[in-house]
C-alpha cells in the first residue's frame, strides 16, 4: 500500500492519519482472512454502510451479519488489496477518506471465478475515545468507460 494523500480543509492542527491508516489496514485484513467480526469491529454500534448493492446496514452487526454470509459464498476465496487511500480531514476529529482497492479471486453463485472488482470506498470517520471508528460507508464498483480509467482522477481530492 502507497503512502496516503493527506488534505487538511480546516483550521484544525492535522490529524495524525496512522490511526486512520491502521483501520483500513484491519479491514483490508479482516477480509483477507474472511473474518466478518474483525471486519465489522471498525464500525461504530449506528454506522451506515451502504454496499455496492445499495442496502443498507446499520450498526457494526448488520456489517457482520451480512459480510459474515459473503465470506461463506462469493467471498469466499477473495483477495482484497488497497491501491490508494486519500485523506481529507474535516474536522478536528472527522475525516472523509476514499479508498480504491482490486479484490481478486470472487466467484459467482456457482463456485466459477468471475472478474476482478475494483472498487472505491467513501468512509466518513470519528474519533471516538482514542481510536479512530467508522461511522458512515459507502463501496462502489468502480467502472471504466470511455475517456477514462481505473484510478483517473481529476487532480481534485
Amino acid at each position: 500500500m502507497s503512502e496516503a494523500v493527506f488534505v487538511n480543509d480546516t483550521d484544525a492542527p492535522d490529524i495524525d492519519v496512522s490511526g486512520i491508516e491502521s483501520v483500513i489496514s484491519d479491514l483490508t485484513n479482516a477480509w483477507n482472512v474472511h473474518d466478518a467480526d474483525q471486519f465489522a469491529a471498525p464500525f461504530t454500534s449506528n454506522a451506515t454502510f451502504v454496499p455496492w448493492f445499495g442496502a443498507l446496514m446499520i450498526g457494526a452487526q448488520a456489517v457482520a451479519d451480512t459480510h459474515r454470509f459473503a465470506f461463506t459464498t462469493v467471498h469466499a476465496r477473495s483477495i482484497k488489496s488497497v491501491v490508494e487511500i486519500r485523506i481529507r480531514q474535516v474536522g478536528r476529529h472527522v475525516a472523509s477518506v476514499r479508498v480504491e482497492s482490486l479484490v481478486t479471486d470472487v466467484t459467482d453463485e456457482n463456485g466459477a471465478l468471475a472478474a476482478d472488482m475494483r472498487e472505491r470506498w467513501l468512509i466518513v470517520m470519528r474519533v471516538v475515545g482514542d481510536e479512530w471508528k467508522i461511522c458512515d460507508a459507502q463501496n462502489t464498483y468502480a467502472i471504466e468507460w470511455a475517456g477514462s480509467s481505473p484510478g483517473a482522477s481529476s487532480g481534485d481530492s
